[in-house]
């Protein structure tokens, strides 16, 4: 039986197009989670090349490698001295379910520790992320409309009372 082996670590410029490829194969699988008449739109800029390569040059994007693979990637980017955000984590539809989300998260939460807030947004149609981040104690703060057919979550663990 062969180990399983994940890390992570810091994205590369030359990661770019795979990362960007990854992200476009995993939003678009989301879309089967859409109520019907919602926009098929993915996350804006996440199948932008020349977006993602920008976060990965100024933001603290992430890459997950599974067994020597890059198989997602999420970012996160300082707002202020007290408030970090997650944004756009993602792992490729065929390898979800093994701890990799898991393990980015946990990643990224430790390496920018200890800040005293940590936000983020999701989908409302996407209850696995929801579960996911509430497993990490993250709560639900809030639930606005867009104009794309759900609502958006925002979620937030306070790690130090500000």
């Amino acid at each position: 039986m062969k180990k399983i082996v994940i890390k992570i670590e810091r994205a590369k410029s030359e990661d770019t197009e795979i990362i960007t490829e990854i992200a476009k194969v995993t939003f678009l699988d989301d879309n089967k989670l859409k109520p019907i008449g919602a926009s098929m739109e993915g996350p804006p800029g996440h199948d932008n090349v020349e977006k993602q390569k920008k976060w990965i040059n100024n933001c603290f994007y992430y890459k997950a490698i599974f067994n020597g693979k890059i198989v997602g990637g999420g970012l996160a980017w300082k707002e202020n001295e007290d408030i970090f955000h997650v944004d756009g984590m993602y792992i490729e539809p065929e390898f979800q379910n093994l701890g990799i989300g898991s393990k980015l998260l946990e990643y990224m939460l430790e390496k920018h520790h200890p800040q005293k807030k940590w936000v983020l947004e999701t989908p409302s149609f996407s209850k696995r992320n929801h579960h996911f981040y509430e497993k990490f104690g993250f709560i639900k703060i809030k639930e606005i409309a867009n104009n794309m057919g759900w609502e958006d979550y925002y979620y937030e663990k306070v790690m130090k009372i500000i």
